[in-house]
């Protein structure tokens, strides 16, 4: 058999056909030249099968073209080498087999996921386009997909690194299906894009675990989950994040003429404050309790210099607008 079909032999028989991995086959690695691709690809805690000179090919847990200045990869055995692919493919059969027992593992396909659920990581622009070796995902994040699994009496979610490849940890696992996709939707929620301008960001905080989600979020409708991300007030179920810009301070052609200048709105503020640009120059127009205040921040400066305020808000816009040009 050669990997295809060992990867259908896998699904099959309910091994975690994760753990065999060829670099040269994965559709999220297209990115890269040719030449690399060929080479065969690593991914972190899988089997990978390696083509090698000759014709030749190993399959291994290491890292074998990690670059000089790393000390060699010595995770597990030694790379065993073979002949054909189709010896190299009999031997991760066998890899695979002993670390994931039969019919204890089955990926379950987006289409498998209780509509209000999909249609929420739809409207977050997640939804899953490619499966690797066939693998399904149930949503593919910024930050890598997420597979969705039945092991043994439990659904666990895992989260997968796409590049650098990963096979990834458990971000929570449960035998109650509504707690898996409550989790699942606050995984696509906390990855959407900014609401509209002025719009809180609403959410968990980086870190916070699986079954710190699932407590939190434990007998809340879908629905319900979605309109706590789409109303930006947080509540019970959600924590306020950061506030939105002040946006109020802002003119439509300061907008306008901020965005021409490379110098975009960021999104999130202290409810006080409206900031334009994000490195190598910023501005922030501020509401203070003795009137408003413009300041300029520089790339690699910490704080911010005063140019004008407190005064009038028409003439710290006025000011802005002259900085921004245009």
């Amino acid at each position: 058999m050669d990997f295809p079909e060992l990867q259908r032999r896998l699904r099959a028989a309910g091994h975690d056909a994760h753990l065999a991995y060829d670099g040269r086959r994965d559709p999220f690695l297209a990115h890269l030249p040719a030449e690399h691709r060929a080479r065969g690809g690593y991914c972190r805690g899988a089997w990978n099968l390696y083509p090698l000179d000759g014709g030749r090919y190993a399959v291994t847990l290491r890292e074998l073209y990690r670059p000089s200045r790393y000390p060699p990869d010595t995770t597990g055995p030694e790379p065993a080498e073979f002949d054909t692919e189709q010896e190299a493919c009999a031997y991760l059969w066998e890899a695979v087999a002993a670390q994931s027992p039969p019919e204890g593992t089955r990926d379950l396909a987006f289409g498998e996921l209780p509509g209000p659920v999909a249609g929420w990581i739809r409207d977050c622009g997640f939804e899953p386009g490619r499966t690797l070796f066939g693998n399904p995902f149930v949503a593919t994040l910024p930050s890598g997909s997420v597979r969705l699994s039945r092991v043994g009496d439990a659904y666990e979610l895992r989260r997968r690194s796409d590049f650098p490849p990963t096979v990834g940890e458990a971000v929570y696992s449960t035998p109650v299906w509504e707690d898996v996709c409550r989790v699942l939707m606050s995984l696509a929620g906390d990855a959407r894009a900014p609401g509209p301008l002025g719009s809180p960001r609403v959410g968990f905080a980086p870190g916070v675990p699986g079954p710190e989600r699932a407590r939190r979020l434990a007998g809340a409708g879908y629905a319900d989950i979605a309109r706590a991300y789409e109303d930006g007030r947080g509540g019970p179920l959600l924590d306020v994040l950061a506030e939105g810009a002040a946006v109020d301070l802002a003119t439509p052609e300061i907008l306008r003429r901020a965005e021409a200048a490379g110098l975009p709105a960021y999104p999130y503020g202290d409810g006080c404050s409206i900031t334009f640009g994000y490195l190598e120059e910023r501005y922030r127009l501020s509401r203070t309790g003795d009137g408003h205040v413009l300041e300029r921040g520089r790339e690699r400066e910490n704080t911010y210099s005063v140019l004008a305020g407190p005064t009038d808000l028409e003439e710290v816009r006025a000011l802005l607008l002259r900085h921004l040009g245009g």
